[in-house]
């Protein structure tokens, strides 16, 4: 134990102990003195060990009537009187059954029961560890070594002197006798001679019956037929096999082959081997491990089971079946018996009887050693207090008769039925009973095979003789058939448990007999086996069932027991006549410590209750105090009648005692956290010693030290040091089961594990930690007895993130999200009105979807298995309701909350973190070299102003070599251009541009081509006419659209007309399906021209040189001025948003220089160049480096290597590339490709730089794979280098030529939440998360880390913004007015937002605007305290410099390397603490198997943290799916997410290069457009500022296609985004009243409706809805594109319908009924005139029907129409309780195209009678705009009238105006009126004349 010192000296540490409850009042001192003084025996388990308990025969135990020394403490568990105490507890036993028999011979029998003390450890037990040869993925496999478990401090003070000591163990007759045949028991040694004697002396006699389900009996043997088969298959192992004794042998048999299994089960132990029952026989995982684990070396089973082994093992073949195991069928062997001359052989036993493997409640599978002496001792125990009945019809004789069998021996001493002298007494002759004597009779349908099953059927059935019929669980299912069995056999003991009981009371107990039968007066006891008494069913079982069967004193016979089912089945207590423990006669409920005892209370203090009887067979109810119970307490508030009547109340719990410990029990309640004996009245584990406990785990001995052999502490007043308590030298057996003593007795609350939990917060001292703890049971018993719904229920404690949170599953028949919405509403009130408990989440499944376990026949409700299958999100789930602010407190919070990690504050926390010696500034920089030189000609590259003007002079000096070569679509080269002839390509495009086009020396020009040398020519061209090119990818035909409409933008923005391309070019933009995509984009604007295309293919061919020939010698002088761009770059962000940055031709030398030193290009050298688009570092391999450094370039259109990636490494092995340039992207796609590239195919021998191009974070694990993919290829983990680009600069580190491997870290995500880096390992931090270096800054670049919002440099270890300086940045942005969503663009966060696409109310931007005069502050800043003169560009991504140093690199001098994180605008911070998406989105994808790869998505809108989860296929998962992800988010992130979404297959919005688009999804999901599977609110509650949204409301089934919500108060309505208006925080006025009989229908949906449907009929903003097929609508001036369902239908109550047909609904009286919309896309025409014609009220219906004409554009035919459509709706109001429902009908058109259907949720009718009392019902949501024309239009009002009930005098009519719904009173029978604004709707006329 932690910081304490435990004194293992002996003393008399007892008398320092306040003890006076326990003892016996008396005036002798010694007999206090002899009563606590303990002498300690050894101090050592080993020593323990080698002195066994068991003495010599020779040297038997002092006789009970002896006195032994005075100072010797009685062994627990011994018969006789305490020393001191002359007679002792003996005499009222010898007053009851009169004296003992005098005590026979040693030589005569065996020791007496009192030498059978347990645990003599055998030397054959546990020899030495065997390892396991299983696979370490099996749950229930028990683990080698147990965790150190950090013990909590003794509070000595407190304990010291107040520890309650265990009561002495009863006494019970030693010399027991046979009922049957009044044998004295203890003539046998062993079970086997028991059976023996039964076999010869009862032969004739039932042992054993089998009655099926039906109730009819298959089986029946007698005690001779059970001896001779037991007896043959004892003399076949023994003949037939070699094994050892003590060999184990499996006994694998199903629950129908009882009889076998017990004829096996002896018969192996007759010869003298060790059973090992094997019940798991369907478990071959299981059987293969207790086989391969226990070394056995034969198993017994049937013939039918052999074959159906064969069979199945066939069936699995990958099994790893043990091979060394026999197999025999047993049921074929027949009996055996001796010969005479023979006789009877010795039966020779070890000390290990059988090995019974169960799983404890932690679901491991152990198995546990009994020994032969411990089945004799319990079942000993069993029988003496079971015969204590005094009501019994068989007495227990008051003297024995022993019965001796006849033999040819001469002698009168009396021998055993084993001696092997003779045959013995022949079977028929023998007298089997005494005249008059009859055999219990047992029925049980417990499982006879293991447990207490095995021990109370099979074992005890023989010690006693009795008569046992094992009767098939379900017997209790049908009515009456369990009744007539019992009155068949009329049996005296029943055994059963409290789920059979249940059963039993479903129906009368005369109920399905035929005839009137006979009282059952004849059962004696009704044993139970439960873990915890249920007084309430025990008194319903007793009066309802038993009462009317005749059986007398019912309540009598119903006896609960307490049995260890993972400990041998051992009964630790239950009710007997037996005499009570010394001292409990005198133990009262008020004991304290500080106040005088006494009978009588003071005035006017609480009433003492009154207690009850010692007798040990008095029934013990008690009425406990909840909040003392919570806090391990047990206060008493009354007892008997007064605690039943007062069970129902708050703040009580009810619980029966099991009675007294067993017989020679020692029993402690021990502190399981501390190991410290508790208080008394304090509620702790209980541990108990008896001789009827096993050895000990089979081959676990760790296990079993700490299990069987624990010793309890204690605390003595003269030296307050705790030490071990041990008056058990053995130690004590831990149960597992909590629970305390309350009057002596022992009363159960649970398991160990079944015990939650809660922290308890104290605002005034939060470093007082204190728990609240609650049991299992109690909970779920309110859950079932309060809420009417649920069918099942259970609950248990999930240890997440170090924290214990409660968590409940139930089970319901309903499917409405209503219901299941209120449900999890009342069972959360419940819990923290009746129980204090913040219940963390409810889980709501199917009726019989929750894992469940065989236990005794019958599936139960399994905790651990629901547990695990909880926390791994298997469970089937249809709703989920989360608390996290309440429950969830173990998160981390930032240094500085308000700041973030930028903050002052956090940044004062990080720099005295650092010592002094430590804190250097992380920059890094490399010099530009003085000349950069021609390898050929030696010039100095650096002379040169231009790329153009070094072109021309390669025509010179260069002219007949390379310089450009194309590669076609089959990877062929075309015949390449030399520098001369591309010159006069060059010359040629010039000249026709100049005289054809008409542009002037500064335009921008788009270049519109796909990577050739026509592109390069052209770029040539318009450098030296002065023009600024703007490069643009010719559009892939699989993504035209998307590239057109990105094009119509650019030149949108550029106010650019025409487009200069070659052929290719001109011919797909007059293409239709192009032009259909370019007059889509224009929308209405036809008068404006469609973009033409200067081809300049068409240039003729001229014979001039560039030069001074064709007078084209270097750009003019204005295009060559420092601020002059030479080019415009177009960038696309991950959300395709165009960012335009301008270059000058110095920053492009200077790139090129920059290329040509780091790589280290030569001249000749080729260069290949396959990039995607024509920005950055793409342009440059395109056609700049080619030129610059002269050699060749290949060229290869990106349209082909996406076709046939092959061809590009084919290319680079063909010409003998040193540098080839690849993003993930390309390799991505040549490893999808239809045709995967196959590394081993190629010899990269000669490539030098493999340059992966990322910009940002590295992905360290694909870097890898990449190394092992190409490792195939000879290329070497050296040669493949990263490389930070970014749009300011295409290169700004590297790693190329440096000829390290990848330097690759483990940092902690602790710590870089905090804006620190700390390296760890894999193993001391399993959070963290490698990060890989991109190299060192280039030549000519300096790289420093700064705080972006100080401007400071950061220290070394900090994490800050990539600053970069150099010549080689490009200028600024074009068009630096530019905003986007309130940002400017070049500060927007990918996750910022157009405010156009925002819904009314929401925020219009994730962080602060950026004002436009400062749109270029990220251009020319300096480092505050820095050199001024040196101005650097903000990259905008997170990163930091490490230092490394190797002895082949740079000298072994530490170089700095780059490492980047990810960019600032993606990042988020929660409570202070920053978080990079992909951290996140990495571990949510790893969180659930069913995440899609690479299926999720990170972004936080506004202050709430949203995860968008793809899952691989919507099956029951998708709930439970949630769970997960948040349980993994917390653990590895510490912090909640705000909305986890579930969505299908398709939804997740990423581009053509497979990246996420964080900012489109974010605008899908604040427009309320996405699609869902299922979405939660962790919290519990929809967060503010993010909008609700769009679901179905129907039923809730765990299948494909379902959508739900967990959020209380937050049950969508279909297709508006709206919540039901359930009040989370609302207290229920009764819970159990709450019963959902109709749905809830949203009064907030009315206006949302209207608004939607009309606005998606002017061509609105599109909707995403739910539903399998989806339609797409094409972008256009009024829509974005949105998805809309197709087949959906709402599900409710009552009448289903839906457009295009009905659907039945699940109608029940009291229902509502509702009706269902489904919806259509609409492709964006633009509604001109929308009038309703006709409103008609018929009875109780009102119907309105309304014509829509619209014009647009039809995409099909690229031509306007107008169509006009008429929708119908209705709606039915006959029940005034009902929710009445509008819908709209079908749109009809006249016209070709689409048929116009409304997307549309469910309009509300009138208030129902409930609702009508409120002044105000709800507040609507806001009505969705349009970006149509008409916005002057005057809002128009729409009206609905529904007939109320006639004669109705309550208000109504409702009114919705302005958001609010209010009522009025039209008088008597008036109909309810609801009038809804509708902003923006175009009427053709006003709506006064609606009735």
């Amino acid at each position: 134990m932690a910081s304490l010192s435990i004194n293992t000296t002996p003393r008399n540490h007892v008398r320092s102990t306040s003890g006076e409850m326990l003892s016996m009042p008396s005036s002798n001192s010694n007999h206090l003195h002899h009563h606590y003084q303990i002498p300690r025996g050894s101090t050592s388990m080993n020593n323990l060990r080698d002195h066994s308990h068991v003495p010599h025969p020779a040297h038997p135990l002092p006789h009970p009537h002896s006195h032994p020394h005075p100072h010797a403490h009685p062994r627990p568990g011994l018969g006789g009187s305490a020393p001191g105490v002359p007679g002792g507890p003996v005499r009222p036993m010898m007053d009851r059954y009169g004296p003992p028999p005098p005590p026979q011979a040693p030589v005569q029998h065996g020791p007496s029961y009192d030498d059978l003390y347990r645990r003599a450890r055998p030397k054959n037990f546990q020899a030495g560890p065997i390892p396991p040869p299983v696979a370490n993925d099996m749950p229930w496999r028990p683990q080698n070594n147990l965790p150190n478990i950090e013990r909590p401090e003794i509070n000595v003070e407190e304990m010291a002197g107040k520890q309650m000591l265990p009561l002495e163990p009863r006494s019970i007759l030693e010399q027991a006798v046979d009922d049957a045949t009044m044998t004295p028991m203890s003539r046998f040694l062993n079970m086997m001679e028991v059976l023996r004697f039964r076999g010869l002396y009862m032969s004739n006699a039932k042992a054993f019956s089998v009655v099926d389900i039906k109730g009819r009996e298959t089986a029946s043997w007698t005690w001779e037929k059970l001896h001779g088969r037991a007896e043959k298959i004892s003399q076949t192992i023994l003949e037939k096999t070699q094994l050892r004794r003590g060999s184990r042998v499996a006994l694998v048999y199903r629950k129908s082959e009882i009889m076998d299994f017990l004829a096996a089960f002896y018969g192996c132990m007759m010869a003298g081997m060790t059973a090992v029952p094997i019940n798991v026989i369907e478990e071959f995982a299981e059987m293969t491990y207790i086989l391969n684990y226990t070394k056995a070396e034969l198993a017994l089973t049937t013939e039918y089971n052999h074959k159906a082994l064969s069979k199945d093992l066939a069936m699995h073949k990958g099994v790893d079946w043990p091979l060394g195991v026999t197999w025999w069928k047993t049921d074929t062997l027949g009996s055996w018996n001796p010969k005479k001359k023979d006789g009877w052989p010795d039966i020779e036993l070890p000390d290990l009887a059988y090995i019974e493997y169960s799983k404890s409640p932690n679901g491991e599978l152990k198995g546990v050693a009994v020994s032969h002496r411990t089945m004799l001792s319990q079942c000993h125990a069993i029988k003496q207090s079971l015969g204590s009945n005094p009501n019994r019809a068989c007495a227990v004789p008051s003297s024995p008769s022993p019965l001796t069998p006849r033999t040819n021996s001469s002698s009168g001493d009396p021998k055993t039925p084993s001696t092997p002298t003779s045959a013995g007494p022949s079977r028929r002759s023998s007298t089997t009973l005494l005249e008059g004597k009859k055999t219990d009779v047992v029925l049980s349908w417990l499982e006879p095979r293991q447990q207490v099953g095995l021990v109370l059927g099979g074992l005890l059935g023989v010690y006693r003789g009795s008569h046992t019929i094992f009767v098939h669980s379900g017997v209790t299912d049908t009515p009456g058939l369990w009744a007539h069995c019992a009155q068949r056999y009329r049996v005296n003991l029943a055994l059963g448990d409290y789920e059979g009981v249940r059963e039993l009371l479903r129906f009368r107990p005369t109920d399905g007999l035929k005839r009137e039968v006979q009282s059952l007066s004849c059962l004696e006891t009704f044993l139970i086996d439960a873990v915890m008494v249920k007084p309430m069913l025990d008194l319903q079982f007793a009066n309802e069932f038993l009462g009317d069967l005749g059986v007398p004193l019912p309540e009598q016979v119903v006896v609960p027991m307490s049995s260890l089912p993972e400990h041998g089945g051992m009964i630790l207590s239950m009710r007997d006549s037996l005499v009570f423990p010394r001292g409990a006669d005198v133990i009262d409920f008020g004991f304290e410590y500080d106040l005088p005892r006494g009978p009588v209370p003071e005035p006017g203090s609480k009433r003492r209750p009154q207690g009850y009887s010692p007798a040990s067979n008095t029934i013990c109810h008690y009425l406990l105090d909840r909040g003392a119970l919570k806090a391990n307490m047990i206060q008493v508030l009354a007892t008997g009648e007064e605690a039943l009547s007062r069970a129902s109340e708050r703040g009580v719990v009810l619980v029966g005692a099991f009675g007294y410990a067993m017989p020679r029990a020692t029993l402690a309640i021990v502190d399981p956290e501390t190991t410290a004996l508790c208080q008394p009245n304090r509620v702790g584990e209980l541990w108990i010693d008896s001789p009827s406990i096993a050895f000990g785990f089979w081959e676990l001995p760790k296990h079993s030290q700490s299990i069987f052999h624990a010793l309890p502490l204690i605390v003595p007043v003269d030296t307050m040091i705790p030490e071990v308590y041990d008056p058990v030298p053995a130690g004590f057996l831990r149960t597992g089961l909590l629970g305390g003593l309350i009057e002596g007795r022992v009363v159960v609350f649970g398991l160990y594990e079944d015990r939650i939990q809660q922290e308890i917060v104290d605002l005034v001292h939060p470093e007082i930690v204190e728990f609240d703890y609650h049991y299992t049971a109690d909970l779920s018993n309110t859950i079932l007895d309060r809420i009417v719904g649920f069918t099942a229920c259970i609950s248990f404690e999930s240890f997440i993130n170090n924290e214990h949170l409660p968590v409940i599953c139930a089970e319901t028949p309903r499917s409405q999200r209503v219901d299941l919405v209120k449900l999890a509403d009342f069972a959360k009130q419940a819990m923290l009105d009746y129980h204090g408990l913040r219940l963390y989440c409810i889980a709501i499944a199917p009726t019989g979807s929750l894992p469940r376990a065989f236990k005794n026949g019958k599936r139960v409700l399994h905790p651990v298995l629901c547990r695990k299958m909880f926390e791994l999100g298997r469970l089937r789930l249809m709703h989920i309701h989360t608390s996290v602010d309440d429950t969830v407190f173990n998160i981390s919070f930032g240094d500085d909350t308000s700041g973030g990690i930028w903050g002052v504050e956090a940044l004062a926390v990080r720099e005295a973190a650092l010592p002094p010696h430590a804190r250097m500034v992380q920059f890094s920089c490399c010099d530009y070299p003085k000349e950069v030189l021609d390898e050929k000609t030696k010039i100095n590259l650096s002379q040169f102003n231009s790329l153009a003007e070094v072109l021309v002079w390669r025509t010179v000096v260069n002219q007949e070599e390379i310089a450009f070569v194309g590669v076609d679509s089959r990877g062929k080269d075309m015949k390449g251009l030399t520098f001369r002839k591309f010159g006069l390509k060059v010359v040629a495009i010039a000249n026709y541009i100049e005289k054809r086009a008409g542009f002037r020396t500064g335009d921008k020009v788009v270049l519109l081509f796909p990577n050739c040398v026509e592109f390069a020519a052209t770029v040539y061209a318009c450098w030296l006419l002065g023009l600024v090119p703007i490069p643009v990818q010719l559009p892939e035909a699989s993504r035209l659209h998307e590239d057109v409409t990105l094009l119509m933008g650019l030149l949108n923005e550029l106010k650019v007309s025409q487009i200069i391309g070659n052929t290719a070019a001109e011919e797909l933009m007059k293409q239709k399906t192009t032009l259909m995509h370019v007059k889509a984009c224009l929308g209405p604007r036809h008068d404006e021209a469609i973009p033409a295309v200067f081809n300049v293919s068409k240039a003729p061919k001229m014979n001039r040189n560039l030069g001074k020939d064709s007078g084209y010698i270097a750009p003019p002088s204005i295009a060559l001025a420092k601020n002059a761009p030479a080019m415009v770059f177009v960038h696309y962000s991950t959300d395709m948003r165009r960012t335009l940055v301008k270059v000058s031709h110095s920053a492009l030398m200077a790139q090129c220089r920059a290329q040509k030193v780091q790589c280290r290009f030569k001249t000749g050298r080729p260069i290949l160049s396959a990039w995607k688009n024509f920005a950055g570092i793409g342009l440059l391999y395109s056609c700049a480096l080619g030129v610059y450094v002269g050699g060749p370039t290949v060229m290869i259109q990106y349209s082909d290597f996406s076709t046939s990636p092959h061809i590009f490494f084919e290319a680079l092995e063909r010409h003998g590339i040193r540098d080839a340039l690849l993003n993930y992207a390309m390799l991505e796609q040549a490893t999808n490709a239809p045709e995967p590239v196959s590394p081993a195919t190629f010899n990269f021998t000669g490539v030098k730089n493999f340059l992966l191009n990322t910009e940002g974070r590295p992905r360290t694990e694909v870097n890898q794979a990449i190394e092992r993919r190409f490792a195939q290829s000879r290329l070497e983990k050296t040669v493949i280098n990263t490389m930070f680009g970014h749009m300011i600069n295409p290169m700004v580190t590297t790693r190329s030529y440096m000829n390290i491997e990848p330097v690759r870290l483990h940092i902690s995500l602790k710590s870089l939440r905090r804006g620190t880096v700390q390296i760890t390992t894999e193993q001391e931090d399993p959070t963290g998360i490698w990060v890989e270096d991109c190299g060192i800054p280039i030549c000519g670049t300096t790289v420093a880390i700064v705080n972006p919002e100080t401007r400071e440099i950061c220290l070394s270890r900090e994490i800050g913004e990539i600053w970069v300086s150099s010549e080689a940045n490009v200028q600024s942005y074009q068009g630096a007015a530019r905003e986007h969503g309130g940002r400017s663009l070049s500060n927007a966060s990918p996750l910022s937002v157009e405010a156009s696409n925002l819904p009314n109310g929401a925020e219009k931007s994730t962080t602060e605007p950026v004002s436009p005069s400062d749109f270029n502050s990220r251009y020319n800043v300096t480092i505050a305290g820095g050199d001024a003169r040196i101005n650097y560009v903000r990259t905008g991504e997170i990163g930091f410099l490490w230092n490394y140093s190797k002895d082949t690199f740079n000298g072994g001098k530490p170089t700095s390397l780059l490492f980047v994180l990810g960019s600032i605008g993606e990042t988020f911070e929660v409570n202070g603490l920053m978080h990079f998406p992909k951290d996140i989105e990495t571990t949510v994808e790893r969180a659930h198997p069913n995440v899609a790869p690479n299926g999720s998505i990170v972004f936080q809108a506004d202050q709430a943290v949203v995860v968008v989860v793809q899952v691989r296929q919507p099956d029951f998962t998708v709930v439970n799916l949630t769970l997960s992800v948040m349980h993994q988010v917390l653990e590895k992130h510490q912090f909640m997410p705000d909305v986890i979404a579930v969505v299908s297959e398709g939804v997740l919005t990423k581009n053509r290069f497979g990246e996420k688009q964080r900012g489109k999804m974010l605008s899908l999901f604040m427009s309320a457009k996405m699609p869902l599977l299922y979405i939660h609110y962790p919290r519990g509650k929809l967060p503010q500022s993010v909008p609700e949204q769009m679901q179905p409301s129907g039923p809730m089934t765990p299948v494909m296609g379902r959508l739900g919500t967990n959020g209380s108060g937050h049950g969508m309505s279909q297709g508006s985004g709206t919540s039901s208006n359930i009040s989370q925080g609302d207290k229920p006025s009764s819970i159990r009243s709450n019963r959902s009989t109709t749905s809830m229908a949203s009064m907030r949906s009315v206006k949302s409706f209207i608004g939607t449907m009309f606005n998606n009929l002017k061509g609105g903003p599109g909707g995403v809805g739910p539903g399998a097929g989806f339609s797409h609508s094409s972008p256009g001036k009024h829509g974005n594109g949105g998805t809309y369902p197709t087949g959906y239908s709402h599900h409710a109550h009552g009448s289903t319908s839906s457009i295009g047909g009905t659907y039945p609904g699940n109608s029940r009286p009291g229902s509502g009924s509702s009706v269902g919309l489904a919806t259509s896309s609409l492709a964006g025409p633009s509604v001109s005139n929308l009038s309703y014609t006709s409103v008609s009220l018929n009875g109780s219906n009102v119907s309105a029907e309304y014509n829509a004409t619209s014009s647009g554009s039809n995409n099909n035919n690229n031509s306007n129409s107008n169509r006009t459509a008429s929708v119908s709706a209705s709606a039915d109001s006959s029940s005034p309780s009902s929710a009445t429902t509008l819908t709209t009908g079908q749109l009809s058109g006249n016209s070709s195209g689409s048929t116009l259907m409304p997307s549309a949720v469910p309009l509300v009718s009138s208030p129902t009678a409930s609702s009508r009392s409120s002044p105000v019902l709800d507040r609507a949501s806001a009505t969705s705009t349009s970006t149509a024309s008409n916005q002057d239009q005057p809002p128009a009002k729409f009206v609905i009238r529904a007939p109320g009930t006639p004669g109705a005098s309550s208000p109504t009519s409702a009114v919705v105006s302005g958001g609010i719904v209010s009522q009025g009173s039209n008088g008597s029978g008036a109909a309810p009126v609801v009038v809804v604004n509708v902003d923006n709707v175009p009427f053709s006329e006003t709506m006064d004349g609606f009735p």
